[in-house]
């Protein structure tokens, strides 16, 4: 592992944290926002589902529900692309 990048993976090994605990302090800091949450991302398909399974497994919620903006799609429209 991290053959193509060995820089990369040298620095995702540093200060490791259990997953138990870094899912529960990012839901914990998502709910602690002033509005309703939405998900944003590029591609929200993927990765709106990678982190709800995430969220799911270690903290048993999802503080979005099932809110998901799409970057792209977002930029199209503004653009006028759309």
């Amino acid at each position: 592992m991290g053959e193509g990048n060995p820089d990369a993976w040298a620095a995702i090994r540093v200060n490791r944290r259990d997953p138990d605990e870094v899912m529960q302090s990012f839901c914990t800091w998502v709910e602690g926002q002033p509005d309703i949450p939405v998900f944003v991302a590029y591609p929200a398909g993927f990765d709106c589902t990678f982190v709800y399974w995430y969220l799911h497994r270690f903290t048993g919620e999802s503080p979005f529900s099932h809110s998901a903006l799409d970057m792209k799609t977002l930029a199209m429209v503004l653009t006028g692309r759309g």
